[in-house]
């Protein structure tokens, strides 16, 4: 029976037995016991089997014609009339009576507890429609043989009288706990039941008891008789650990006298250590006071420099911001805007490059934001318009930024600022990207760039002397680190050689430590095994 036995599993089962009590006329017998009711469902099914001979459901209506027809030959054998044409009713009704000729329903079922009762009353066709067998207590000569056979082929360390007389005992003592539960029913009125599985647990019991306890008992007798052995051990190993213990005594006197004189030695190197340690520390302090001025002036030149790198950063993202397309425009442009003369004036003025002579530009000045403003004339035809329209325009610009910008000087800043600061006869300023936007994309980016290498150069002034200042101290600074690290390594080289002591020192300790200890463990070993032996 699986664990997903169930009402159909059971059903089925039924039904076969059916076809073989039936049709063929077989006699079978179906045996359920405790164990085998999974469910109550399964009493119900039984239930009505032996009142009626029916299940519900059993048989479908479909399916009953076909038992009919396979019951046909044998009922006209049986108890037919020749020429009779039985209905498939009279059919069905002689093969339910034949199941219940030859199929036979064994129950085994447990007195013990409420269950018997509590069944007996909702199935009652399970006790009405059986015979019941009681199956009364046994004797006391069937307990002891019982007993007998059990133990027949158990091994005892016991001899064959003694083996009789306690198979006789356990008969003895199945009664007697039948008597108590008589007396206990007397007295409290409440069944106990003791059963032959009762009886057949308890030699099962006593054979796991009596293998306990003997093993038991043999390991104890085993561990008595290496007690034994391992004091006669003891006996000779005492003499042993007596020679040994002078062998361990005489090693430990010469350890300690080799380190006494080591740690005199240690002693010394200590001292000169601690000497030099001093004078190294006196330089240590005034090179770390030193360092700590210079990293100061060092911060503070840093964080002059960081005030510059923005309009570095400026002018590179302006150079990024100029695409050659724009370029190309600017190039191909016939009447270029005054806006480009000026800007295209002041990178000329960066890269020193050449310049018309200074005089004022004719008609009006510069026509910028619509309005005529009185300025110098441009260079644009003669040498500006040359530099635009080189094929390396953009490389030279990046190539400035990043090599050439510490080389702007302050006539070049002079020379740019009437350039930077131009305005408008209305106040206006002229040189902004958003006046250079007005005219053309890339003229932003020149224009933003001009200014930034302006401004770059005004931070970086301030900067230039403090770095070289700082140069300087950095050179002193590396020479009184040189000095340090020959008086540290100086240092070091005693520190070696008093490591070495130590080490050694610390060897000699631990030999000497280990042999105390041996002789200790074994004196200690030897006083235990004399006291062991003289107490057995």
């Amino acid at each position: 029976m699986t664990k997903s036995y169930g009402d159909n599993q059971l059903k089925e089962d039924i039904k076969n037995l059916y076809n073989d009590a039936g049709p063929r006329g077989m006699q079978v017998g179906f045996i359920m016991t405790d164990s085998d009711i999974k469910t109550e469902s399964f009493l119900a099914s039984l239930n009505s089997m032996l009142a009626t001979g029916e299940i519900p459901g059993l048989i479908p209506k479909d399916e009953r014609d076909i038992v009919a027809l396979d019951c046909k030959n044998v009922f006209m054998k049986e108890v037919g009339v020749k020429g009779q044409d039985p209905s498939p009713r009279e059919l069905f009704t002689f093969f339910i009576n034949r199941v219940k000729d030859c199929l036979h329903t064994i129950l085994a079922f447990s007195p013990v507890g409420n269950k018997f009762r509590e069944r007996s009353q909702k199935f009652p066709s399970l006790f009405s429609s059986c015979s019941i067998d009681w199956f009364l207590p046994w004797p006391e000569d069937a307990l002891v043989a019982v007993s007998h056979n059990y133990l027949s082929g158990f091994k005892m360390d016991a001899s064959k009288e003694v083996k009789e007389q306690i198979e006789r005992h356990m008969g003895k003592v199945h009664d007697l706990v039948n008597e108590v539960c008589g007396i206990y029913l007397q007295k409290m009125r409440r069944y106990v039941y003791v059963t032959p599985k009762s009886y057949l647990s308890f030699i099962e019991f006593y054979k796991v008891v009596y293998e306990k306890h003997y093993n038991t008992i043999d390991v104890d007798e085993r561990n008595i008789v290496n007690g034994l052995d391992k004091l006669k051990e003891a006996s000779e190993g005492v003499e042993v650990l007596k020679i040994d213990l002078k062998a361990e005594d005489i090693k430990l006197k010469d350890a300690t006298e080799k380190t006494d004189k080591l740690l005199k030695e240690v002693e010394i190197e200590n001292r000169k250590a601690k000497e030099k340690a001093d004078e190294v520390n006196i330089v240590a302090e005034n090179c770390v006071a030193q360092k700590n001025t210079i990293m100061a002036q060092k911060e503070q030149a840093d964080k002059d420099l960081q005030k510059a790198l923005p309009f570095l950063r400026k002018a590179e993202g302006a150079v990024d911001m100029i695409k050659p397309k724009d370029i190309g425009e600017l190039k191909t442009s016939n009447r270029p805007v005054d806006t480009t003369k000026l800007i295209m004036d002041t990178i000329h003025l960066l890269f020193q490059r050449s310049l018309d002579p200074v005089k004022p530009k004719g008609d009006g000045g510069m026509y910028i934001l619509k309005q005529n403003t009185p300025f110098v004339a441009d260079s644009y035809d003669s040498h500006t318009k040359a530099t635009l329209s080189s094929a390396n325009f953009l490389k030279d610009l990046l190539d400035f930024s990043n090599e050439e910008k510490d080389n702007i000087n302050e006539e070049t800043i002079e020379l740019l600022h009437p350039y930077l600061t131009l305005r408008t006869p209305k106040d206006e300023e002229i040189y902004t990207p958003e006046v250079a936007a007005k005219s053309s994309v890339a003229l932003v980016g020149m224009s933003i760039w001009t200014a930034a290498m302006s401004d770059y150069h005004k931070q970086s002034k301030i900067v230039k002397p403090k770095l070289r200042l700082l140069e300087i101290k950095m050179g002193e600074l590396k020479e009184a680190e040189t000095n340090l690290a020959n008086a540290q390594a100086e240092l070091q080289g005693v520190q070696d050689l008093q490591a070495r002591l130590r080490e050694t020192f610390e060897g000699a300790m631990a030999e000497k430590t280990r042999l105390a200890e041996s002789a200790a463990k074994t004196r200690k070993k030897m006083d235990q095994a004399n006291r062991l032996i003289n107490s057995l």
